[in-house]
């Protein structure tokens, strides 16, 4: 590599003894400009004389790049037309495995409704069974005699009750725990009926142009049209045209003698 970039040692010396005078150089009147261009037309012939080399040094090496990309593009098409098939075929299926999931999802969704609901009205017949009970208790607690007084054996049944009542609420508190564990691992088990590893590509497309908010827009300006329009005098509102001297150097580049002459005069 160090061989052909050598190539490149005697131009660049040229280069080297071209440029560095030219941070100096200033345009003021036409002769300088005059100068300014000779100059940039030397600057641009080097330009030339480097893209000529450079092509000549890579043109075989991106040849050879080439044929090598070629070859193995010619030897995977099928494969990967084979992976293109293989993968049609299998989002095929995973799109009809979803749909079943979707309708899994949504039996054991409204079963699990409808065991909620169950269980609901069944806490509250056990807890409406439970205060009748209690109740009951208490209306038939004067009737009885006590052997430690009436107050001890009121005490003793507002605590049976409490407990009765907490016992109650953590029955009902492991059965709805039971079943949420259960709703879990039914989920799961639906999730698992999937090929791992798939995603969904979503697109947007428009229906109505009309119909879509602003937000949702990319709103451009048609820079070629609107350029014309200003060329041909047409006023835009809400464009604002700039323009910028570009100088190209080339054949065609340079000052007229009139402009010189008026210069010197």
């Amino acid at each position: 590599m160090s061989t052909e970039l050598s190539k490149f040692n005697e131009l660049k010396a040229k280069i080297t003894k071209l440029v560095e005078p030219t941070t100096k150089i200033t345009v003021t009147d036409f002769a300088s400009s005059q100068r300014a261009i000779e100059v940039a037309k030397q600057v641009k012939a080097y330009l030339n004389e480097v893209e000529t080399k450079r092509k000549e040094l890579v043109g075989p090496l991106n040849d050879h790049v080439k044929a090598i990309n070629q070859y193995a593009k010619d030897i995977t098409a099928p494969l990967i037309d084979a992976e293109t098939t293989l993968k049609k075929r299998l989002a095929f299926f995973a799109d009809e495995q979803e749909k079943i999931r979707i309708e899994e999802a949504r039996r054991a969704d409204e079963a699990r409704r409808k065991a909620e609901a169950e269980a609901l009205a069944q806490a509250q017949k056990e807890a409406e069974e439970l205060a009748a009970k209690q109740r009951a208790e208490l209306e038939n607690q004067g009737d009885e005699p006590s052997a430690f007084g009436s107050d001890v054996e009121e005490e003793s049944i507002e605590a049976k009750h409490a407990r009765e009542a907490e016992e109650l609420r953590e029955r009902l508190d492991q059965a709805a725990a039971v079943r949420a564990s259960q709703a879990k691992q039914e989920a799961w088990d639906i999730d698992q009926q999937k090929i791992k590893n798939t995603r969904k590509n979503w697109k947007a497309e428009i229906e109505n142009l009309d119909l879509i908010p602003k937000e949702f827009l990319i709103i451009s300006l048609n820079e070629k049209a609107a350029l014309a329009a200003h060329k041909a005098g047409v006023k835009i509102p809400g464009v604002k045209f700039t323009s910028e001297t570009v100088i190209a150097i080339g054949s065609k580049t340079y000052v007229p003698k009139t402009a010189l002459t008026r210069d010197r005069a």
